[in-house]
């Protein structure tokens, strides 16, 4: 009996330990610092064009044209207030419908996006800083080396959205 107790025990807790896989599974990757997500930060409210929160909203959730999106609509830009009414969108920066569309795409594309969007009025670093500033805000991690135009990881490895 005793015996018997001993072997359900010992199976129990090998049952209860984690799976090696489980003991080595990968951190999610860290591609930022946190110098670089500050200064992202401070760029989404002043670049060279503006404001990122005048199009993209203050919450940063994009904008589709509905009553009471912050900042009033009127106070957008001519060509962006136009796209708007004509039934555009503006992308989200942040939130659920960002990570769907952005959780298996790379941060050379998110950076690359950026380049042709703004390559005219934002400088390179800017465009850097604010991507760190949209990895930090969509849970991922910062670490001691910078992001660069050439860092190439999968958003959803560095924000544990996985699909």
């Amino acid at each position: 009996m005793l015996k018997t107790a001993a072997a359900i025990t010992l199976m129990v807790l090998i049952d209860l330990a984690p799976s090696d896989a489980a003991c080595h599974a990968e951190a999610p990757t860290a591609v930022y610092t946190a110098a670089q997500a500050a200064a992202g930060r401070q760029a989404l409210q002043n670049n060279a064009f503006g404001a990122c929160t005048d199009c993209h909203t203050m919450a940063l959730t994009g904008r589709k044209g509905a009553d009471g999106e912050l900042p009033a609509l009127s106070s957008l830009p001519a060509g962006a207030q136009q796209r708007i009414r004509n039934g555009g969108t503006i992308p989200p920066l942040v939130g659920a419908e960002f990570l769907r569309r952005w959780t298996s795409r790379s941060t050379r594309a998110l950076t690359a996006e950026l380049r042709r969007r703004f390559a005219d009025t934002l400088s390179v670093e800017t465009r850097l800083d604010l991507v760190a500033c949209i990895l930090q805000m969509s849970g991922a991690a910062a670490g001691s080396e910078p992001l660069t135009m050439e860092t190439d990881v999968e958003i959803g490895r560095l924000t544990g959205d996985v699909r």
